[in-house]
Order: structure tokens, then sequence, then C-alpha cells
């Protein structure tokens, strides 16, 4: 099974969204603040290790347009403002904002090496990794 198809499977068997365009915004924003989340030089090699129609969803033009120029910031958030920012951004609530995090989480360490998986978990505050952890 291709490395695509396995994410997509693993985000539906951890969550079931009420349609297609809200898992796809849904995995899209969740891997956007993930990027956010982590180190520019950190985020471009997990995100190198996806596949690149996955990977792809977590730029934006403006979050590009800091990387390229080398200052982008990291963002603080911890696991509920994670949840917050997701959710305001799919106009839902903060517990299918983490139900959905949870999914895209898992599906992501679904393809990435394991050791992998173990770095990308250093890099996160508590909250956050506890989800990432258990997903």
């Amino acid at each position: 099974m291709e490395k695509d198809q396995l994410f997509w499977d693993q985000v539906e068997r951890r969550w079931l969204p009420e349609n297609d365009d809200l898992e796809r915004d849904a995995v899209q924003s969740v891997l956007i603040h993930l990027r956010r989340r982590i180190p520019q030089e950190e985020a471009e090699h997990l995100f190198g290790q996806l596949p690149s129609s996955i990977g792809s969803l977590s730029l934006e033009p403006r979050l590009l347009q800091q990387e390229i120029e080398g200052g982008r910031p990291v963002d603080a958030l911890d696991a509920p403002e994670f949840f917050r920012v997701v959710g305001s951004e799919l106009e839902t609530s903060d517990d299918i904002a983490e139900k959905a995090t949870e999914a895209v989480f898992g599906a992501v360490k679904r393809v990435l090496p394991i050791k992998e998986t173990k770095h990308v978990a250093g890099l996160m505050p508590t909250e956050l990794r506890k989800v990432w952890l258990r997903a």
C-alpha cells in the first residue's frame, strides 16, 4: 500500500468526520499547526519524510514565505491552544479538533520511522506530546 493511502486510511480509522471536506480541512489545519509548532529545520526534515501529497498540505503561502526568508518563529501552542486554533479554523468544537488532531498525529506516526516519531515527540510541549504519544 502506498504511504499516502496508508495515511488517509489511518486518519479514517481513528476519526470519522461528517464529510470528506472536513477531513481534508482538518488534516491540513493540523499539519500546518504542527509545522508551525516545531523549528523550521526540524519541520523541513519531518515533512520531507511524508508523501509529498501529504507534506504539501502543511504549506500555506505566508508560512512558506517565512521559511524561504529564514525567519519563521515557532508557535508556543500547547494542546489546549492547539485544539482551539484548529477548532476555530474548522468552525467546530475543541473536542472535535482534539479527535482530528489525534487522528492526524497517529497517521503521521504510522508513515514515519519510529526514530523520527520519538524525535518529534521531544520537540513538543508536555500536553501536546501526550497527544502525540497516545495517537
